[in-house]
This record gives structure tokens, sequence and C-alpha cells, in this order.
């Protein structure tokens, strides 16, 4: 692994363990009485600042490596698109590749997609969200899947 990858791969731990800790203070948050203003505030203070670190380490990976900075920025732009495309539709499986360690959409034609996560909507299409941030969709008709 070259000095630059070890960067970005240190650079990507932090901000998964900053993003964790912004998990816990949201459910914090979530949890507080109605009439604890300050420590919401507080909270609500920190999760500010650590957002705008995961940012400031963010922009670090591109001065590291460009490129996977821009690979990053993809993922979390393709992300986000797949999140707008499957909360408009009603669902009837999602799958992620954390969960059953595979996770692909195989078509009629022969071909096939591999991805992080795909979802079956209600009138049998299929979403998916490919390991290089491409949102995918496949009409019931073009799709081996059951």
């Amino acid at each position: 692994m070259t000095e630059a990858a070890t960067e970005v791969e240190q650079v990507l731990q932090k901000i998964s363990f900053i993003e964790k800790d912004i998990e816990l203070h949201k459910n914090i948050l979530v949890s507080m009485k109605e009439n604890q203003k300050q420590e919401m505030e507080e909270i609500i203070g920190k999760i500010v600042e650590m957002k705008n670190r995961v940012d400031e380490l963010k922009g670090s990976i591109a001065e590291i490596d460009p490129e996977v900075y821009a690979q990053i920025i993809k993922l979390e732009e393709g992300t986000a698109r797949f999140k707008k495309i499957v909360e408009a539709r009603t669902l009837a499986q999602v799958v992620t590749l954390d969960q059953v360690g595979e996770c692909r959409i195989d078509l009629l034609d022969g071909g096939q997609f591999e991805c992080l996560v795909k979802a079956l909507d209600d009138k049998g299409n299929w979403i998916g969200l490919t390991h290089d941030g491409d949102v995918v969709e496949f009409g019931a008709e073009e799709i081996m899947e059951l």
C-alpha cells in the first residue's frame, strides 16, 4: 500500500468514527426531554462541530489523493440519488452487500450489475447502487430475479 493510500485509509477511519459519534449524539438528542433545551443546544453544537470536522477530513483526502476524493463524492451523490428514488416507491425488498455478502442484479440478457444495495419495488422493478456510485434501474421484464 502506498503512503497516500495509507493516509487516506487513516482519514476514512477517522471519518467513520466521527460519523458513529454523530449518530450516537443524534440518538441522545432524540431521547432528551423538551425541558432540556440547554443540553439539546449543546448536543446540536457538538453535532455541527463533528460534521464540520468530517468535511475538513474529506477535504484532506482531496489533497492527498484527488482521484479517491472524486470517487467518494460520486458515491455520496449516488447514495443520495438512490435514497431519493427508493423513498418515492413502495419497496418489497432491500438487499445490502454487508447483509448477505453478495449484491447483484442479474439481467435476462446475461448482464450483471454488482451493487452495494438493491431494492425491489412493489411493481417488480429493481433499483441498485453500484460500487462506483452509479444508480441503475431495471424493469421487471429485464431481470432474472424472482
